[in-house]
């Protein structure tokens, strides 16, 4: 029989090492570890080639219109340039209308009791014709008794021939009494009660408007009756119911034989600045108009 082991003897001296053996398997990994600290940034490497440029994009919406911005101030006014050659000469305007009546000139070698005599006389071989600076409504026998402060006035060919004296005698006419109207109602005309004279019609300050009676109520005037007593311009439009030759233009044109001044009556009238027949009959208005009457000295 084997006999109880005996006591273990001293480690003897380690032996060559083997040869190492094949690897073994991978164990699994183990856990990741905490990130450590960031280290400090490198130095910046050199800025690479330019690379080529890409193709063209498509054009973009055309964006909206901005506000118009605030004008600026205005600059200065430059130098005046050169004139330039002057154009053709422009054909000739149109006449414009005749001027205002100039002041009185000096009477030359009459001395001023000469000039009177003359012109006190001047109905001898004149006859006087203005237009009313005053205008009327188609109702002269309300006018004219207006002015007589009554009701003496009824016929209006005789109110208005009172209507005429009183314009002369307000500018101290020669002969203020002897003016007469050139108007018609149903019955008369100047041509039935005008004295018609062979000598000529003047305005205040003289100038001729006709040769004579003939000459006025054929003809055109050779100027236009279209100064008042005062020989200032004188109203254009002038109440007549009257032809050119002295006669009746209406029997019914006539506002009421001049009693009326309704709107719903006509008056024919004339213009004061016609040399033809319009300066006698030129149109029709209505008797609420106001009007002037030529005076004729008779």
């Amino acid at each position: 029989l084997t006999g109880p082991a005996g006591p273990t003897g001293d480690t003897g001296l380690t032996g060559p090492a083997g040869p190492t053996g094949d690897t073994g398997l991978t164990g699994p990994a183990g856990p990741t570890g905490d990130t450590g600290l960031t280290g400090p940034a490198g130095p910046t490497g050199d800025t690479g080639l330019t690379g080529p440029a890409g193709p063209t994009g498509d054009t973009g919406l055309t964006g909206l219109t901005g506000l118009t911005g605030l004008t600026g101030p205005t600059g200065a006014t430059g130098d005046t340039g050169l004139t330039g050659p002057a154009g053709p000469t422009g054909d000739t305007g149109l006449t414009g209308p005749t001027g205002a009546k100039g002041d009185k000139g000096d009477t030359g070698l009459l001395d001023q009791a000469t000039l009177d005599f003359i012109l006190s006389h001047l109905s001898e071989l004149t006859k006087t014709v203005f237009a009313t600076s005053t205008e009327y409504d188609g109702d002269l026998v309300s006018a004219a008794n207006a002015l007589v402060g009554g009701v003496g006035f009824t016929d209006g060919l005789t109110a208005a021939d009172f209507l005429c004296q009183t314009r002369a005698a307000a500018a101290k006419l020669p002969d203020s009494g002897r003016f007469k109207a050139w108007l018609s109602d149903s019955s008369f005309s100047p041509s039935t009660s005008f004295y018609q004279a062979p000598i000529p019609y003047v305005l205040v300050d003289g100038t001729m408007v006709d040769a004579n009676w003939t000459d006025l109520t054929d003809n055109e005037h050779l100027t236009p009756v279209y100064f008042d007593e005062f020989g200032d311009g004188a109203p254009n439009i002038v109440f007549t119911n009257t032809d050119l030759d002295g006669a009746i233009s209406s029997v019914g044109d006539n506002c009421l034989n001049w009693t009326s001044s309704s709107q719903t009556e006509k008056v024919i009238y004339g213009l004061s600045d016609q040399l033809d027949a319009r300066w006698s009959q030129a149109g029709w208005g209505t008797c609420d108009w106001k009007g002037s009457l030529y005076c004729f000295e008779q």
